[in-house]
């Protein structure tokens, strides 16, 4: 799970610590910690580390989030995972709330050694691993119940931003720049929406599977063993039915200091080919660009809803509209979605 600063929870609490009352409804063999790391603490959720009392004294990761998000990642670890020839991270079980609110997920501490986009075996290993995914969940579709990751929607983030964005553009601190950031996107969105049915053409030839849909850098763990590496995604709260896009995209997209970096689109296309015959190289290169285009429409969605009167607030969002700025317009650029 990330590294990052973390806080230790005094070691007089640690029984009384809701992670660790939930983890004891599971009934593990041991349920009080050595001690708890908060990884993650926000409104919407907690990522705690429960220190030794896993398998063989190995850490836990006690995951709270809201029910709808951890429904998803329920039944992909109970009912997906468990049926595709991947590597993953062992899932303990989850624990509802009272109110049904929230819940709490356990799993597998798998370390602290992220992907690595700069790294070739990382990129390697990571394309094997998504075509492995992608084509051996294709059968599941009609099974499992899970969200609609397609075109619609992304579609839905898109007006969105057309819709949000002049209620932005009158705040009196936009610097000029910012108005400028602002224009472009809408430019690019209103483009997008009168092109849609070109996408959608392009969609409809591309094969449908289970996709992760948070691919990021951030939810992939690279875990040494003795044949050499393995991948352990985690953070499956966007998973769903969609287009192996979203997933090849997100792996090359730059994040925060993390600069953008192509996937190994041949590795691959050497493990779909024979699923996906119509798919070659180049066109998996055109559905990871397809990707990238469909997660800035949802990144800057998201964004333009956090505006407030913060001028320091302000240019944390603007700083990254304009990164994504640019990403969806070098996406439109190198579209060949008529073809």
């Amino acid at each position: 799970m990330p590294k990052q600063k973390t806080n230790r929870i005094p070691q007089t609490d640690l029984l009384e610590h809701p992670a660790v009352k939930a983890w004891g409804e599971l009934r593990p063999e041991r349920v009080e910690p050595a001690q708890i790391e908060v990884l993650k603490q926000k409104q919407k959720g907690t990522i705690n580390r429960l220190a030794g009392v896993g398998p063989g004294n190995s850490a836990v990761i006690a995951k709270r989030c809201r029910h709808d998000k951890a429904v998803i990642e329920r039944a992909v670890y109970e009912k997906v995972l468990l049926h595709l020839p991947v590597t993953t991270l062992h899932y303990y079980g989850c624990v509802e709330e009272e109110d049904n609110q929230f819940w709490w997920l356990f799993l597998e501490d798998v370390g602290d050694q992220r992907y690595s986009p700069s790294v070739e075996a990382h990129r390697t290993l990571a394309a094997r691993w998504l075509g492995a995914m992608h084509t051996a969940a294709e059968g599941l579709r009609a099974k499992i119940p899970l969200p609609n990751r397609g075109p619609d929607y992304y579609l839905m983030y898109l007006r969105a931003v057309l819709e949000a964005i002049p209620q932005i553009q009158p705040i009196p601190s936009l610097k000029a720049t910012d108005q400028t950031i602002l224009r472009h996107i809408v430019a690019l969105c209103e483009f997008l929406e009168a092109h849609w049915s070109q996408v959608e053409t392009f969609c409809d030839r591309m094969p449908r599977t289970f996709i992760h849909g948070d691919c990021l850098v951030t939810n992939v763990r690279v875990q040494p063993n003795q044949a050499g590496l393995t991948l352990a995604p985690f953070d499956w709260a966007s998973a769903g039915w969609g287009l192996p896009a979203t997933d090849l995209g997100k792996l090359g997209l730059p994040y925060r200091s993390v600069p953008p970096t192509e996937p190994d689109y041949a590795a691959y296309w050497s493990i779909v080919r024979d699923q996906w015959p119509s798919l070659n190289v180049q066109s998996i290169q055109q559905l990871a660009k397809l990707g990238q285009m469909f997660w800035s429409l949802k990144v800057i969605s998201l964004g333009v809803r956090e505006f407030d009167y913060d001028e320091a607030h302000i240019e944390s969002i603007i700083n990254k509209l304009n990164v994504y700025e640019s990403v969806l317009a070098n996406t439109i650029r190198s579209a060949r979605w008529e073809n």
